[in-house]
């Protein structure tokens, strides 16, 4: 059976050419044979094939011509040693029930794919020249523990590491950029420590439930590119026992995403000066979030984090889509003290509710380009939005009486509802409405809503609004 399958495998799929011979099946001038001293184009080792025939192998058909290696579903096969090789295009070692070893000692370059996966016996995987790959994938090798690649510079398309239960040890030290890398569910890896990494396209790290610290001391851009695919996004999701990132000197980045870490204390992200979107989500230790630097963002997001008591973005001035600040339970403050405008279309979304908030001011902001302003805290005292002119609806609940609602500056609006069930106290209603029947040219066609004991000259105000074209309730 097995010299069967050799025959077959040597015959089928390892024809070559000789330059300067006729065509011929392994040889040159129309003869059979070996590779020659410059290999075959593609080797197979498949079936019950051993150490001994594989080795046989290798020695007479690798060569500067072999540029695909494929060891695949292999049931005796133990050790793979190759030494003639610098370059690959493709390589794929899939499903080999007792390989243990796979040696390329001068492997430099990989420029299609590599796919290492399902090998349940692997524990030694030797590349230590690899310099530059295009695609890597490895995967399901349960006993590996230790994976190194110090030569490793580039990855030009993706770098997936995953589902290595028994990983410990990851050597990417010479790593300078990498398109999409990914690491994700190795349940006993420690830290990842990417000292050179200077440039990523997109990076997702997630379930690694033993890492402690992601180090990425250097990195300093994560960049769209042409590939829709490559956003310039980080996500860090789901690493249970993770205490900190080091991002020190990023100082751009898309998208960056921080959810469902149980123990994240620490991020640095202190040269930050260029951010798409932020999403910080159920992390449940981490107490502050500031992005000190940012001047324009597109989204923010902000759930469930339970110890966060301040989010500060200091500097912002423009916020061009969705605000979303919910449900983080002991959260007191927000700074957003240079902050102009929320949305470029009528169709985003402002949210702060659900969190311990006694006071709300924004007071610079001028205009919400957004379906609603949706504010809900029970605890909530005071809003303050002294220059806001401009929004579609603005929505204000607290369960305790709203000692102070201060909208100075509105002008255009569709509907203001302030049917808050802690109520307005009558010196918050007074000033809304002395403000609305107030502004010129006379508004007409709003909807006013407010709960709460109106004044006499509050009423007289009602009713001047009602009279111009607007609805007006006002409930005790």
């Amino acid at each position: 059976m097995k010299h069967i399958f050799l025959l077959i495998t040597l015959t089928i799929i390892t024809i070559s050419c000789s330059l300067d011979g006729a065509d011929g099946i392994d040889g040159a001038n129309g003869i059979n044979g070996t590779g020659g001293e410059n290999g075959l184009g593609l080797l197979v080792f498949s079936g019950d094939i051993t150490d001994e025939d594989a080795a046989k192998i290798i020695a007479e058909n690798t060569g500067k011509n072999t540029h695909t290696i494929i060891i695949k579903n292999t049931t005796n096969l133990t050790t793979i040693e190759i030494s003639e090789i610098s370059t690959l295009v493709e390589l794929e070692v899939i499903g080999n029930e007792k390989l243990q070893t796979l040696t390329i000692a001068n492997l430099e370059s990989i420029f299609g794919e590599a796919k290492i996966q399902t090998n349940a016996a692997l524990t030694s995987i030797n590349f230590s020249k690899l310099t530059t790959v295009g695609s890597f994938a490895i995967s399901g090798s349960p006993l590996l523990e230790n994976l190194s690649f110090p030569s490793l510079i580039d990855s030009k398309n993706s770098l997936s590491i995953s589902n290595l239960d028994n990983l410990t040890t990851l050597d990417l030290s010479s790593l300078v950029s990498a398109n999409f890398m990914q690491i994700n569910r190795n349940e006993k890896l420690p830290n990842i420590d990417l000292p050179k990494l200077t440039v990523l396209g997109k990076a997702l790290i997630s379930d690694n439930i033993a890492i402690q610290t992601i180090n990425l001391p250097v990195l300093n851009t994560i960049e769209v590119t042409e590939d829709k695919n490559i956003n310039g996004s980080l996500s860090i999701e789901r690493n249970t026992t993770l205490t900190a990132i080091h991002l020190n000197v990023l100082t751009s980045i898309n998208i960056l995403a921080i959810r469902n870490n149980e123990n994240l204390v620490t991020i640095h992200l202190d040269k930050l000066v260029s951010l798409g979107s932020v999403s910080f989500g159920s992390n449940p230790k981490i107490t502050t979030i500031s992005f000190p630097n940012i001047t324009t963002i597109k989204n923010i997001n902000f759930s469930e984090n339970d110890l966060v008591t301040n989010i500060a973005f200091p500097d912002l001035r423009n916020l061009e889509s969705n605000l979303t600040i919910t449900g983080n339970d002991i959260l007191e403050t927000l700074s957003f003290p240079m902050l102009t405008s929320i949305g470029t279309e009528n169709r985003y979304s402002f949210r702060v509710r659900d969190n311990m908030i006694r006071n709300i001011t924004f007071p610079n902001l001028e205009t919400v380009n957004a379906t609603t302003i949706n504010i809900g805290e029970d605890l909530l005292e005071a809003v303050d939005f002294p220059k806001l002119a401009t929004f579609s609806v603005l929505d204000i609940d607290s369960t305790v009486l709203l000692n102070s609602v201060i909208l100075s500056s509105i002008q255009d609006f569709e509907r203001l509802d302030l049917n808050s069930s802690g109520k307005l106290s009558t010196a918050a209603i007074d000033g809304i409405l002395t403000r609305l029947v107030n502004i010129t040219p006379a508004i007409t066609n709003k909807t006013v809503s407010i709960q709460g004991i109106a004044s006499a000259q509050a009423q007289i105000n009602a009713d001047t609004l009602r009279s111009n074209g607007n609805t007006v309730n006002i409930t005790e």
